[in-house]
């Protein structure tokens, strides 16, 4: 996964309102790309 480099190249002395910030993107990110995916799949189940 690619969450764990973004960890490294962030310094230690992290804001934590930073770091929420970055994992609610985060999330929303995996949910749209789970979204797209549940498309593709009803879409592939219709034809």
């Amino acid at each position: 996964m690619s969450s764990t480099d973004d960890t490294k190249e962030k310094p230690k002395k992290d804001k934590p309102t930073a770091k929420f910030n970055n994992l609610s993107t985060a999330l929303k990110k995996n949910l749209q790309r789970r979204k797209k995916v549940q498309k593709e799949k009803n879409n592939k189940e219709k034809y």
